[in-house]
């Protein structure tokens, strides 16, 4: 209602608008984010393909983790959405570490790359899911968010990139130069 230049909301109308707003920040915002990263990369490694390879693990993160929590019927909520970015982010630093070690040729270096992108992520699922005891339903969406999409591109970066790696799969989307 509006009389005289003052306004009355009820709390849930306030509450379901502010989300929406936030909804609708995050979504903008992260597609921002992916435009940058990708420039970043395509840049750090002047060719899409090792780009896109490196970007990959991010990206499947996500969208399993999505999906995860759609099956499962767990709501996504404005934590969770938000959980995607931190999943993302690590996702694609998984990406970059396999593909540097790819790129270098060297058993070794994949190895060590292997080695160290296991053991952030299993510091990171013991972290985020240490939230899927939480009494809180916020709480334990981040954790159920993190942890999903944490091991989905765990599993891509250890045993996708490295398969693609070898067998010379080129990327769907990739021009012949790349």
């Amino acid at each position: 209602m509006r009389a005289l230049g003052v306004s009355v909301v009820s709390a849930e109308h306030l509450a379901s608008s502010v989300v929406v707003t936030i909804k609708d920040a995050i979504v903008r915002l992260s597609g921002l984010g992916v435009a940058f990263v990708i420039l970043l990369l395509v840049v750090y490694y002047r060719r899409f393909r090792p780009a896109f390879f490196a970007f990959l693990p991010g990206l499947l993160g996500i969208l399993w983790a999505w999906g995860f929590m759609g099956l499962a019927d767990i709501p996504i909520n404005i934590v969770a959405v938000g959980a995607f970015a931190l999943v993302s982010g690590a996702g694609v630093d998984y990406g970059i570490f396999i593909t540097d070690a790819a790129i270098a040729r060297s058993p070794h270096v994949m190895r060590g790359a292997l080695a160290s992108v296991s053991l952030a992520a299993l510091t990171t699922l013991i972290g985020f899911g240490s939230l899927l005891v939480a009494n809180s339903p916020i709480m334990w969406s981040l954790g159920v968010a993190v942890s999903a999409g944490t091991l989905a591109s765990w599993a891509c970066a250890v045993f996708l990139l490295p398969a693609l790696w070898k067998s010379g799969v080129p990327v769907v989307l990739s021009c012949v130069s790349c």
